[in-house]
């Protein structure tokens, strides 16, 4: 419709003949095949006699001649196309674009190409297949079927042009949008450890999240793919990391990389593999390093390793989540006493709640001794609730007052918690809900005034 013609019913026939007939994108395809006859096609077409017999024997011929195979078409299509343009450029920014994840800018392509670069008549072939092209918002060309970027990638040298897309990313300014989006999904490509361990550390704490993020986004989706071998084949190579200070790296797959991860059974044991490789790792940097901070990453190594273990659940794993716990609640007491700093005790806070936490879920595994682990639970968050008031005295901060609101429900709503205290400790709550929303009106917030107001009122009922 688009070229105003139409095809005869031997030709047609042919066509619905074919085992791919009832794929509509080949089909596509194969007509768009038949509309780039050219010069070279309509001389072979006089020497078959001229007219429409010729004509039919030769679309026919062109026909069988066309692979079977979708994504081997795909690609025959563009090199057809390009004969009229220039078949190099075409063949070579196809192949830089197959490679590439989300397709190239023209700067992009003109870098690679070099001499072989032609902007003109680039634009001309992608005006003229404009079907197998998009332009996506940032600039960058990309193909609009998957398969035709398959038909390139069968037919080139994957890793060396991921080495030059790869080189010509790290050449580009720290801060252009291209290079922070796909430089690091190239290193893994590349198998260029070493860059991304520099790249992690260099960004980790930077003021600009987008370099982290779109590191950490990278990564998790290799773990999906490989299972977390590749970042834990880092890990565990500890040479790797020559004289550099780990902690930067360390506290990345312990926040940026977890918390892509989702709570899908199969995700939470590849975060297994990854978190027990971190944990040791940082154990040989603490025994390396001896230094607070050091061992505040084992310990927090050994909490995210145990919350892996919790979500898994069963009371085996509650069993080693809470021998994690344990560990972390020792050094993080160790630390608090020797630091006395707000982050110290704050890490002491969390760590009372986590294993109040498990004694809890522990206690319904329990046939007897339940009420000995229920006890031991209120015990911890008490002493979690008793720091949260200090922070939220001396820090006065939000995040602090937060801490406060939740480890009050907590105890409030603890079984072995009396009615008087309860009731005390849900007025208290209430005070503190309502002033966390009158200085950040939201739906968390409003949720933690309408839970204690609730509870509340449950009890004088």
């Amino acid at each position: 419709k688009r070229v105003h013609k139409q095809l005869s019913k031997k030709v047609v026939d042919k066509i619905v003949s074919l085992k791919t007939s009832e794929n509509p994108l080949y089909i596509s395809l194969l007509v768009q095949r038949l509309v780039l006859m050219d010069e070279d096609d309509f001389k072979i077409i006089r020497k078959l006699g001229d007219g429409m017999p010729a004509i039919e024997k030769h679309q026919i011929n062109i026909i069988s001649g066309c692979p079977d195979d979708l994504d081997e078409m795909s690609a025959e299509l563009l090199r057809v196309a390009a004969k009229g343009i220039d078949e190099k450029l075409v063949a070579k920014a196809g192949e830089y674009l197959a490679v590439s994840r989300y397709g190239l800018r023209k700067s992009d392509l003109a870098e690679l190409l070099g001499e072989d670069w032609t902007e003109v008549k680039f634009s001309h072939f992608i005006n003229f297949m404009y079907d197998c092209f998009m332009v996506r918002d940032d600039g960058r060309y990309d193909f609009t079927h998957k398969s035709i970027r398959a038909g390139f990638l069968k037919k080139c040298d994957r890793k060396k042009l991921n080495l030059e897309i790869f080189s010509h990313l790290k050449a580009l300014p720290d801060n252009d949008p291209m290079r922070i989006a796909e430089v690091v999904y190239h290193a893994i490509q590349a198998d260029d450890k070493r860059f991304f361990i520099d790249y992690i550390i260099k960004y980790e704490f930077d003021d600009d999240k987008s370099y982290i993020n779109q590191s950490a986004l990278d990564t998790y989706r290799q773990c999906i793919s490989d299972k977390g071998k590749w970042i834990c084949d880092i890990l565990r190579n500890f040479e790797l990391f020559d004289n550099t200070y780990p902690t930067n790296f360390i506290n990345f797959i312990n926040f940026q990389l977890r918390e892509k991860f989702t709570g899908k059974l199969y995700e939470l044991y590849i975060q297994l593999d990854i978190l027990t490789a971190n944990k040791k790792f940082a154990e040989y940097a603490d025994g390396q390093l001896q230094t607070s901070r050091s061992k505040r990453d084992v310990s927090l190594s050994e909490s995210f390793l145990g919350q892996v273990y919790q979500n898994i659940g069963g009371k085996d794993n509650l069993q080693k989540a809470l021998e994690l716990y344990q560990k972390t609640l020792t050094m993080h007491e160790q630390l608090s006493a020797s630091e006395n700093t707000s982050l110290s005790k704050r890490d002491l806070s969390v760590s009372y709640n986590k294993v109040a936490g498990i004694y809890e879920k522990l206690a319904k595994h329990k046939m007897f001794g339940k009420k000995k682990y229920l006890k031991r639970a209120l015990e911890l968050y008490q002493k979690d609730l008793e720091l949260s008031e200090q922070l939220s005295a001396s820090e006065n901060t939000i995040d602090a007052y937060d801490d406060l609101a939740v480890s009050l429900y907590k105890v409030a709503m603890h079984e072995y918690t009396d009615k008087q205290t309860k009731k005390q400790l849900l007025e208290r709550g209430v005070q503190v809900a309502k002033m966390l929303y009158d200085n950040l009106p939201n739906e968390r917030y409003k949720a933690f005034v309408e839970g204690f107001e609730e509870e509340l009122k449950n009890m004088g009922e």
